[in-house]
């Protein structure tokens, strides 16, 4: 990764490598498992970056809960262990870039009536 304090870019090379910036893509790694590919929906994502303290990310999925089951996907509950690597990579399209890697350190679940879960 480039020093961002003083690096520059070529905006026509940005442009063409993530093609016109028209497709964002995201990519949500937790031990392995790329969570932004899976059936449940990423429906948010939130990366605060800092120096002069612990950087961190948190993600919101949606569509993750079996009412019927009463139970959380199985995907989700074994990809969720506390202490497992986590990385988050944004772009656009195919073209990503690495922007977080870290630990999960915590896991918050929830189903409302909203949802229909209620």
């Amino acid at each position: 990764m480039a020093d961002l304090m003083t690096a520059t870019w070529d905006f026509a090379k940005l442009q063409s490598q993530y093609k016109n910036f028209r497709v964002p893509a995201v990519s949500f790694t937790v031990g392995g498992t790329d969570l932004a590919k899976q059936k449940f929906a990423l429906t948010g994502v939130e990366a605060v970056l800092t120096m002069d303290g612990a950087s961190s990310v948190r993600a919101s999925f949606a569509d993750c809960y079996d009412a019927k089951n009463g139970s959380f996907d199985s995907r989700l509950k074994g990809a969720a262990a506390l202490g497992k690597t986590v990385e988050l990579s944004l772009g656009y399209q195919s073209s990503l870039q690495k922007v977080f890697k870290g630990y999960l350190s915590n896991v918050r679940t929830f189903a409302s009536a909203e949802d229909g879960y209620g």
